[in-house]
């Protein structure tokens, strides 16, 4: 047997003892169905709302009565009309209903039949529903659409963000706060030369503004800040780098060569660095480039891939080597051209998107509200991937010219990470699944240098002959 509320409101009794006759009707209408419903239902009477127009959202009684049923203590509600629950809006009404319903609860309206307990009743309720969901969409239609006429017309229709203000009232563009702008700028430019993000945090501060580390983050991350003149677009995008990308002497990251280049052949997703090798002079555990596993399209990697951090630098050192000994490989690879196309593949990318916001009223329209997320999703993706890739390819300014010594003592590690970046395009990891110290390097290592299509698949060979020659010399002398 279920337990159901009866809800009875008055807008205004007028000082009439027990809430005057409308009170007094809807008990008996109520009454009357729940004697037709014996033995079905236990009815509850909780104290009326009195005195309290059905333009208010929040009444006493009936906050009650909608935490009974949300926790459980009753199974629904029953009204003698449905403008009891609500003379506002219909859209109110609609709301309540959808959360007793979303509540797993049931609501009846004696006078128009609604009693999901009967088949017209069921019917009625769906037909409710289905006006709330539409009513829903119609509103999104029109927030939508009113967003976007005021972004036509240059206003920001959300809170101005930090380092930004209102330029003339509420609907109106935004423009670089004189005071905040400066702030943040700094902000950016910390975080390029390898700031951490209490130091921004700190920074902040001490300029009277007190903001979490997750707050910095999004603010590097919003693009806003290009679009009102408070960073270029190189500024923003040295700031839009990653962790590992900030290598210190002494860390795990500062150690390897291709670190950031190196995937999984298996899921493609970039290699993290690991200290799972055997134990080292200063008691830790060698380094090593190693799958995380992450889920791919057909669910977890199929073949995560790891190897020795040593082995594989050396390998990528040697055919490095190779290819500058060989005078194939151009020293500086169109340095400045590479990174121009990487710049325009992110733009086109980045307008792409705008394009598809631009069109969000006509799209929705076409794919509906759940098509028209995934297409943005889809490009979000792809802005990303192109940001990511435009993070990893050193600027023309920012060049090694690098010649036969590569390789050797003269050259510190963070040289040949910069190097390595601007040769080489990707890295890929095989895994191993040989025997227990693994298959060779030369058969599990893939190189792309910059500005090819292709894997290399001579580099293997090349260095093998460089090897095989290196050793009859050595014999010689």
């Amino acid at each position: 047997m279920d337990t159901l509320d009866a809800y009875i409101r008055v807008s205004a009794t007028k000082g009439r003892k027990g809430g005057g006759l409308g009170a007094e009707e809807q008990r008996q209408k109520v009454a009357a169905w729940a004697g037709l419903k014996a033995g079905e239902v236990d009815l509850e009477w909780p104290e009326p709302d009195l005195d309290q127009t059905g333009g208010k959202m929040s009444r006493p009684t009936l906050d009650r009565i909608m935490e009974r049923i949300e926790s459980g203590e009753s199974q629904g509600l029953v009204v003698a009309k449905l403008n009891r629950l609500s003379r506002a809006s219909l859209k109110d009404a609609l709301g309540i209903i959808e959360r007793v319903h979303a509540a797993g609860a049931k609501l009846v309206s004696v006078e128009e039949g609604i009693d999901p307990t009967t088949p017209y009743g069921g019917f009625a309720m769906n037909v409710l529903l289905s006006l709330a969901e539409m009513q829903r969409l119609i509103l999104k239609d029109q927030l939508d659409y009113a967003k976007d006429r005021a972004r036509e017309d240059g206003a920001h229709v959300a809170e101005a963000p930090f380092g930004t203000m209102k330029s003339d009232g509420y609907r109106s563009p935004i423009v670089a706060d004189p005071q905040t702008g400066p702030l943040l700028r700094e902000c950016f430019i910390q975080r390029a030369q390898h700031a951490s993000w209490m130091s921004m945090v700190r920074h902040l501060e001490e300029h009277g503004h007190r903001v979490s580390k997750s707050a910095v983050g999004y603010m590097l991350r919003n693009h806003t800040y290009v679009d009102v003149g408070i960073v270029t677009q190189d500024e923003f995008d040295a700031a839009q780098v990653k962790g590992r990308e900030f290598a210190k002497n002494g860390t795990l990251a500062s150690q390897g060569v291709v670190s950031g280049l190196i995937t999984c052949s298996g899921c493609g997703h970039r290699l993290a660095l690991k200290r799972t090798g055997g134990r080292q002079e200063d008691g830790k555990r060698a380094p090593s480039y190693g799958c995380t596993g992450h889920t791919s399209a057909d669910g977890k990697c199929p073949a995560p891939a790891s190897a020795s951090l040593a082995r594989v630098d050396a390998f990528v050192e040697e055919a490095i080597s190779t290819a500058l000994a060989e005078g194939t490989l151009r020293t500086t690879v169109d340095a400045a051209e590479r990174y121009a196309r990487v710049v325009r593949a992110r733009d086109k990318a980045q307008e792409a998107l705008d394009g598809i916001k631009a069109k969000s009223v006509e799209l929705t329209t076409q794919l509906g509200v759940d098509g028209f997320a995934q297409v943005v999703s889809d490009h979000r993706v792809a802005l990303d991937e192109a940001k990511d890739t435009l993070r990893l390819v050193p600027r023309p300014d920012d060049t090694i010219l690098p010649d036969t010594h590569w390789g050797t003592d003269l050259w510190t590690i963070e040289e040949k990470r910069r190097l390595a970046r601007q040769l080489i395009e990707e890295v890929t990891l095989e895994r191993s699944g040989k025997g227990r110290w693994g298959a060779p390097m030369h058969e599990r290592v893939r190189i792309k240098w910059a500005g090819q299509d292709d894997f290399d698949s001579a580099v293997h060979a090349r260095g093998a002959e460089a090897r095989e020659t290196g050793a009859r010399l050595r014999a010689g002398n």
